[in-house]
């Protein structure tokens, strides 16, 4: 199980194609409870996730349902982990929206906004 959690991974950080990613993360609800007994696994999963859930502004609604994807695995990934991994949860999802929110200047406001008024 272990090899598997890594090659969703893997999977999850080198596509490219919206379809597969949503597919690979609808699929991954039902493994994310089994993730307890692997916290380096989760840590993991969570890094990739979060880099989903901020990836740059792309406002396209392709990417949006993969935002939307990755933001309910992290989310199931705070719910079912033990207590100290919600707040490092937290923590990612914060500073990837504040790194996000940054390079929001107001010449590229217009097609940041919907972006970040999602992620925030």
């Amino acid at each position: 199980f272990f090899t598997f959690l890594k090659s969703v991974t893997h999977i999850l950080s080198s596509a490219k194609e919206p379809d597969l990613v949503v597919f690979v993360l609808k699929s991954l609800a039902d493994y994310v409870p089994y993730m307890t007994p692997f916290p380096r696994v989760a840590e993991g999963m969570l890094k990739t996730l979060t880099s989903l859930w901020s990836a740059p502004i792309d406002a396209s609604e392709d990417y949006q349902v993969v935002r939307l994807h990755s933001f309910l695995r992290i989310r199931q990934l705070a719910m079912t982990q033990p207590f100290p991994f919600i707040e490092e949860c937290l923590k990612k999802l914060y500073l990837a929206y504040a790194q996000r929110a940054k390079f929001a200047t107001s010449s590229s406001v217009t097609s940041a906004l919907p972006t970040l008024t999602f992620m925030g």
